[in-house]
């Protein structure tokens, strides 16, 4: 044990240490991914907030026409009635 004993101590931690250092490059690769990853859905996440707003801009409008196409028929609807109403 005294004669083998360090060296082999010395190789688990030359072991130990590539281990180590295996694992630190992973963790920085998976650092590096999850960057890329969250960089790329915000930029999603930005594009496709524009395009909701314009849908909801598009969808506000398109409502307020339609409001105003109900009034101008139901103003319609009046008039008609008020004209056979006269001729009857």
């Amino acid at each position: 044990m005294s004669e083998h004993g360090p060296m082999a101590h010395r190789m688990y931690n030359t072991y130990l240490e590539a281990v180590h250092a295996s694992c630190k490059k992973n963790l920085e690769d998976t650092k590096v991914e999850i960057e890329a990853v969250n960089k790329k859905r915000k930029m999603d996440q930005t594009t496709e907030g524009k395009k909701l707003r314009e849908l909801e801009m598009q969808f506000d409008e398109i409502t307020r026409k339609n409001v105003n196409i109900d009034a101008a028929c139901q103003s319609l609807d009046r008039d008609i009635k008020r004209m056979k109403g006269e001729t009857e």
